[in-house]
């Protein structure tokens, strides 16, 4: 299963639990996966999953920058 396919099912059984927390990281996730094949010309076809694997490094990267300057 396509990696994009696994996140949305994710989001579904998310939403469906009342998981809200969940939810708006998983929206999140799909909008910076889409911002990205918008970016890269690719919005039909889709990013690989190897490519949507870096797009979820960053967003990583980002939120654990934004806890450090939290915390500080």
């Amino acid at each position: 299963m396509p990696l994009k396919d696994t996140l949305q099912a994710d989001l579904k059984q998310a939403m469906l639990a009342r998981e809200a927390d969940k939810v708006e990281l998983l929206r999140g996730l799909k909008s910076a996966i889409l911002y990205a094949e918008v970016a890269a010309d690719k919005r039909d076809e889709g990013l690989s999953d190897d490519e949507i694997i870096v797009v979820l490094q960053k967003e990583s990267k980002k939120r654990a920058e934004s806890a450090g300057l939290f915390e500080k």
